[in-house]
C-alpha cells in the first residue's frame, strides 16, 4: 500500500513556526504499519511498555480529524491521525479540502490555514489508505467518535461491523458533572487528559488520537482521576492566523479610513489620495466595503468638485464603516418581533444565545441562521465576538 505525495518531516520541533511545514502525510509505511518519521509524534519507550500491560488482544485504531467546521454535510476533513494499541503512529495526514479555500472559526481553534494544506493530497487519495486501516482493526476509538464518523462517512469511508468507544461518553460519569435530571455533562479531552495528568498538543489529529487512547485506558481501568475535575479549568486556545492579501488590504483600508476622519474633517487631498490607494487596490473589488467607498467616491469627483454635502455623505459612510455599531442602537422597547425574521451575532450580556432566542421567540419573532432578504432585524450582541473578522465585526454585520 503506497503512500501518497509524502512529504517526511524530520524535525521534533513543537514551535508554531514549523506548522506550515507540515503539507502533507507525515508518516511512511513499514512492514504491516504506519510509522511517523517525526520522533516526537512516537510515545517513548516507557510509555508503550504501558499501553501494551494495559490493551487486550483485540486490534485497536484510535483516531481523530480535524475539519473546516463542525457541520459534516458541507464541511471537510483537514487532517486524519490514528495510532495502534500501543500507541504507535499508523497514519498522520494533512488533507486539502475541494470546497472550502477558508475556515477561519475552525482555523482559530485548529491553527491549520490555507497554506499548510495548500499541497496536501485530496481526501480521495488517501481515503483507501484510512479505509484499510479501519478494515484491519477491530475496535475503533474516538473522543466525540460520532463526529469523526460522521466526516468520513461523508467523504467515503464507511466503517461497519466494528467495536466502537467514544471516550467522551465513557469519561462523562468520572470526569464530567453531574447534572439534576441524573445525567453527566461531556468533559472536553482537554480536561480528561488533565485529570490524568497527560500533557498533549490539543486540536492536532495526531496529538488528540494518543490523547484519546491515554484516556481510553485509564477509564477502561476505571482509575480515578489524578486530579480533581473540579479543580481543572481549561482556557480557551487561540492561534495566531495568517491573513490573506485581501485581508491585510483590507484592515489598510480600515486603518486608512480612520486616519482621514480622525480630525472630524474631509479634506479633497484626502479624497483623491483615497482614490489613489483604491486604484492600486483595484483586486479589492467585490468586497466589502471596497465597492461601496469607491463608488461614492468616484460619483462625488465626476464633476471635478467636491460639494460640502458630497464631503458629508462620504464621512458619515467612513464613520459608519470605521464604527459599524455605532448609530445604528434602537430603542428595543420600541421594537415589535410579532412575525419578523431575526439573526443573531455575537455575544450578549443579557445572557447565553439560547436564552436571547427564547425571549424573541416568545415575543412572536423567528430565528435565523443567515443575513437574508427576507430578514427584518439582525442583532448584534453588545459584548461583540473575538472571532469577528478584521478585528470590526462579522460576515452577517458585513451583509447588512
Amino acid at each position: 500500500m503506497a503512500v501518497a505525495s509524502a512529504k517526511l518531516i524530520k524535525s521534533s520541533s513543537k514551535k508554531k513556526s514549523d506548522i506550515d511545514d507540515k503539507k502533507s502525510i507525515t508518516s511512511v509505511k513499514k512492514g504491516d504499519s504506519f510509522v511517523s518519521f517525526d520522533d516526537s509524534s512516537v510515545l517513548d519507550a516507557k510509555e508503550q511498555a504501558n499501553f501494551r500491560e494495559q490493551t487486550d488482544t483485540k486490534k485497536i485504531i484510535c483516531f481523530d480529524t480535524e475539519t473546516t467546521g463542525l457541520d459534516s454535510s458541507s464541511d471537510e476533513i483537514l487532517q486524519f491521525g490514528a495510532v495502534d494499541e500501543n500507541g504507535e503512529t499508523l497514519m498522520n495526514v494533512y488533507i486539502r479540502p475541494t470546497r472550502h479555500d477558508r475556515w477561519v472559526n475552525a482555523m482559530y481553534i485548529n491553527g491549520i490555514t490555507p497554506q499548510m494544506v495548500s499541497d496536501a493530497p485530496l481526501i480521495e487519495s488517501v481515503s483507501e489508505e484510512i479505509a484499510q486501516l479501519f478494515d484491519q482493526a477491530e475496535v475503533i476509538i474516538g473522543y466525540n467518535v460520532e463526529f469523526d464518523l460522521a466526516f468520513l462517512k461523508k467523504a467515503g469511508i464507511k466503517i461497519s461491523n466494528k467495536e466502537i468507544h467514544d471516550v467522551m461518553v465513557e469519561a462523562a460519569p468520572i470526569i464530567g458533572k453531574y447534572n439534576a435530571g441524573g445525567s453527566y455533562s461531556y468533559p472536553s479531552l482537554e480536561k480528561t487528559a488533565a485529570c490524568y495528568e497527560y500533557k498533549f498538543k490539543a486540536h492536532d489529529a495526531l496529538e488528540d488520537a494518543k490523547a484519546t487512547l491515554y484516556c481510553y485506558y485509564k477509564v477502561k481501568n476505571k482509575e480515578a482521576p489524578s486530579v480533581d475535575p473540579e479543580t481543572v479549568v481549561i482556557k480557551k486556545r487561540r492561534y495566531f492566523t495568517e491573513h490573506t492579501s485581501q485581508t491585510t488590504a483590507l484592515v489598510e483600508l480600515t486603518e486608512l479610513i480612520s486616519d482621514v476622519i480622525s480630525d472630524n474633517e474631509l479634506s479633497e487631498s484626502e479624497v483623491l489620495m483615497l482614490k489613489s490607494w483604491m486604484i492600486e487596490h483595484d483586486d479589492l473589488s467585490g468586497n466589502y466595503p471596497y465597492d461601496r467607498i469607491y463608488q461614492t467616491i468616484e460619483k462625488a469627483l465626476e464633476d471635478g468638485v467636491l460639494e460640502n454635502e458630497e464631503k458629508n455623505e462620504m464621512f458619515s459612510l467612513f464613520n459608519r464603516y470605521i464604527s459599524p455599531l455605532e448609530g445604528s442602537n434602537i430603542d428595543a422597547s420600541r421594537v415589535s418581533f410579532d412575525g419578523m425574521n431575526v439573526v443573531l451575532t455575537g455575544d450578549f450580556s443579557y445572557g447565553p444565545r439560547n436564552e436571547v432566542e427564547k425571549r424573541i421567540q416568545e415575543l412572536g419573532g423567528t430565528i435565523k441562521n443567515g443575513v437574508s432578504g427576507k430578514v427584518q432585524y439582525v442583532i448584534v450582541g453588545d459584548l461583540g465576538s473575538p472571532d469577528w473578522s478584521y478585528g470590526q465585526y462579522g460576515g452577517k454585520v458585513k451583509k447588512l
